[in-house]
């Protein structure tokens, strides 16, 4: 049977692994981002419309499995400011990118 120091050793254990759950999760955010801000930097980068928007579509798509991800989260305050300031960024690249588009298309 086990003791309380056990017990307390389990629920030790489980809330580690919360913290490091959220903290993954919270990495995984932020890399997502990044991966999204490598993408509207490709984008602004080339002349080729077709790299272009592949590459618009692609910073979307990480932006939205990041910010899908971050809403179901805890997340740390210093980690919020993090992602706060990164999806500014990536939000600004690509207003800009489409003003992009209207002008080249225009």
């Amino acid at each position: 049977m086990p003791t309380a120091s056990r017990l307390s050793y389990c629920w030790d254990m489980d809330e580690r692994s919360k913290f490091v759950y959220r903290q993954t999760a919270a990495d995984f955010v932020i890399v997502e981002l990044d991966l999204a801000l490598t993408y509207c930097r490709l984008a602004l980068s080339t002349n080729n419309p077709v790299s272009v928007s592949r590459n618009i579509e692609n910073a979307k798509r990480a932006l939205q499995a990041a910010l899908s991800t971050e809403r179901r989260l805890d997340v740390r305050p210093r980690d919020k400011g993090i992602i706060a300031e990164k999806s500014f960024r990536v939000e600004s690249l690509l207003v800009e990118l489409a003003r992009r588009g209207t002008w080249i298309a225009g």
